[in-house]
């Protein structure tokens, strides 16, 4: 019974934490970066939806009797979705150029290779940062 889990177990835990690490208070993220925490997730959850509207047209060409203008919708879907994230994206970069603490981050990340916006290059997304 040594490895059992008590409450008394994880008081003694939390007891010993605390004693050992040194209090540091929580301070709120600033405008900027809560901003741009925003633009991220909704970036994210438009390029989802755009993956799953390309699947759903592969669905689709899967077959013959898929009307013409059933097809034509879905593109128009993956377009409007594009068109949404790059507007996002824009924006989001437009942010980060005006506060220098996420300038400096972003900057940094976009120099690490796979992290850069994929359908840029460093050097363009330093140039936009200008």
């Amino acid at each position: 019974m040594k490895n059992s889990k008590t409450d008394a177990a994880d008081a003694n835990t939390l007891a010993e934490y605390a004693a050992r690490m040194d209090f540091v208070a929580w301070t709120r993220p600033s405008s900027n970066k809560i901003a741009l925490r925003s633009f991220a997730r909704r970036i994210d959850a438009l390029t989802r939806q755009k993956a799953a509207a390309k699947n759903h047209l592969h669905a689709l060409t899967a077959t013959s009797e898929t009307p013409k203008a059933v097809l034509k919708d879905a593109r128009l879907a993956i377009s409007q979705l594009e068109k949404r994230i790059g507007l996002l994206s824009a924006e989001a970069l437009a942010l980060i150029g005006n506060a220098p603490e996420l300038t400096r981050v972003f900057t940094l990340l976009a120099g690490v290779k796979g992290i850069a916006k994929t359908y840029d290059t460093p050097h363009n997304l330093d140039q936009q940062l200008r």
